[in-house]
């Protein structure tokens, strides 16, 4: 795991294989899938850092305008860079890590983010919230108070 640097968010990303498709939970279940971001006139980092359990091999899919980018926006309308930037391809040797840059300052940063992410663990694919996950929690949150 990397060296938190100042000013970040370290927001863990566990796998649940018991389901079909394998799942991604964020902030390890479904229901806090939430991370909240106070107002800073200092950029803020948010890290998403895979989990792998003892066994598992995977990474974080590279980051991309595709249907199986790595971090992509669920929200309408997407945020603009005024609120969020600098998107990092996975990282670190084995591409467990994704960082955003949250620049959350004054209002027109407040509110709330979806978005999804995916990676690939031991050959199978994974995603936040899948399609066929009916009745379950939705997309994980950014909310920028």
């Amino acid at each position: 795991m990397s060296t938190p640097i100042p000013n970040s968010i370290i927001i863990p990303v566990t796998v649940d294989d018991t389901t079909d498709p394998w799942n991604l939970l964020v902030n390890g279940n479904r229901s806090s899938n939430q991370t909240d971001v106070g107002n800073n006139s200092l950029k803020q980092t948010l890290e998403w850092n895979l989990q792998l359990a003892a066994g598992q091999t995977g990474s974080f899919n590279p980051i991309n305008e595709t249907e199986t980018s790595g971090f992509s926006w669920t929200c309408t309308p997407k945020p603009g860079a005024n609120i969020f930037s600098g998107y990092s391809e996975p990282s670190t040797q084995n591409g467990t890590q994704i960082q955003v840059n949250d620049l959350a300052s004054g209002a027109s940063a407040k509110g709330t983010w979806t978005y999804k992410l995916r990676a690939t663990v031991n050959g199978n694919p994974c995603e936040t919230n899948p399609p066929s996950a009916r009745g379950q929690e939705g997309d994980p949150k950014i909310h920028n108070k």
